[in-house]
């Protein structure tokens, strides 16, 4: 338990030394689960910073290594749960979004759509159409927005499970 009293700056100088010799491991295992390498990206940095936010309360700093890898395997299987049910939503209710021939290709949702959509807040909705519905890739609705792409993701996945509540019922 003498591990537990490590002062700050050994535990931090450990962690570090932890990512630089097993971050392309750590890279590995989130890609063999998700199979892609930018979301494998994000969810290295989302565990080295629980890592970091958490190093005071990591009682055995030789352990850490499977700690971080429990946490890559986590962050990355919440992201596949977070896929299926988007893949759900849009697949059961793909019917319901009808392309516009005009010129800006604008979509025209149907009544449905439009109402569920309208439950969402502002942020969310806007997040859910530029992702979903215009296949705006994340970063860059991140940038267009000025928001994080963590918070991009959280959203548009949350905005997706209350739509797929909002139509289920």
């Amino acid at each position: 338990m003498l591990n537990y009293h490590l002062d700050k700056e050994y535990r931090k100088f450990l962690l570090e030394e932890q990512v630089q010799n097993n971050g392309r491991l750590y890279f590995n295992i989130a890609y063999k689960i998700l199979g892609n390498a930018e979301a494998s990206e994000d969810v290295c940095q989302k565990a080295f910073l629980k890592a970091w936010d958490n190093l005071e309360t990591i009682r055995n700093m030789s352990t850490i290594k499977s700690w971080i890898s429990k946490v890559i395997v986590n962050e990355a299987f919440q992201i596949v749960r977070r896929r299926k049910i988007a893949d759900k939503v849009f697949n059961k209710y793909s019917g319901d979004f009808a392309e516009d021939d005009n010129t800006n290709n604008q979509i025209e949702l149907k009544p449905v759509i439009r109402e569920a959509l309208s439950q969402l807040s502002e942020p969310m909705r806007t997040i859910v159409v530029l992702r979903a519905m215009q296949k705006m890739p994340g970063r860059e609705v991140a940038a267009a927005l000025d928001c994080s792409e963590s918070k991009v993701s959280r959203l548009f996945y949350e905005g997706l499970e209350k739509l797929r509540e909002f139509l289920s019922s």
